[in-house]
């Protein structure tokens, strides 16, 4: 049974997203609570998620951090190079959070009120036939 995050995505995969801001759009997906709440280490591992994106598109090694694994061994394999790159990415976390999940409410609530409309549609229409 998938949850309601993975039919949005699934959903959302027929729009013209690039490959990007589809990572972008499963990273954020995966928080379950509201950007503001997240804590200075959640948000620092959203940035080496973020910062995978980023790489992963351009090809680039990427670097894996789950919630259990404690940040400095997500970052303990970058370079100087690659660190400072993070550190851009990472100070930038909260704003592509925040703005990656109000394109996800935007389109959520899209999608609710066009399934509203084809209900009320469908509801008129057999309102007609029972007239």
């Amino acid at each position: 049974m998938t949850t309601g995050d993975e039919r949005f995505l699934a959903e959302a995969r027929h729009l013209d997203l690039s490959p990007l801001d589809s990572c972008h759009h499963k990273v954020i997906a995966q928080i379950h609570s509201s950007c503001t709440d997240l804590t200075e280490e959640e948000l620092a591992k959203l940035g080496v998620s973020l910062f995978n994106c980023q790489a992963s598109v351009e090809g680039r090694r990427t670097y894996p951090c789950t919630a259990d694994m404690p940040l400095a061994e997500c970052t303990a394999d970058m370079d100087p190079d690659t660190w400072n790159a993070y550190h851009i990415v990472s100070n930038r976390a909260r704003a592509v959070c925040y703005s990656t999940r109000q394109m996800q409410f935007k389109r959520r609530t899209e999608h609710t009120v066009n399934t509203l409309v084809s209900a009320a549609v469908s509801q008129l229409e057999a309102m007609r036939l029972l007239k």
